[in-house]
């Protein structure tokens, strides 16, 4: 008789995360996100083959404010690392200044 302890936990990752969104709340850009997963399987992927599709999914995801697609998050964090790369870096060499 087992215990319930040996049980094997279920997994998690097996599953395509298309297939795994499809089961929890819609995401808005799921459709955008599942056509990239595609393109790049079907391209070896090769990012610059799939760009039609990868300019799709930002578009979606710029008509949602960040949260709401869990599809999005990544581009998201990408386009905030963009942005946080670009801000002046104060001169603290330069003598005289505070």
């Amino acid at each position: 008789m087992k215990s319930e302890h040996s049980k094997k936990p279920p997994e998690l990752f097996s599953t395509n995360s298309c297939e795994l969104l499809a089961m929890s709340q819609k995401d808005p850009c799921q459709k955008q996100a599942c056509n990239i997963q595609k393109c790049l399987q079907a391209n070896k992927y090769v990012e610059s083959k799939c760009e039609a599709v990868i300019q799709e999914m930002l578009r979606c995801c710029a008509l949602y404010p960040p949260g709401r697609s869990i599809c999005c998050s990544g581009f998201q964090k990408e386009e905030e690392a963009k942005r946080a790369a670009r801000k002046p870096v104060p001169d603290v060499t330069s003598p005289g200044r505070c």
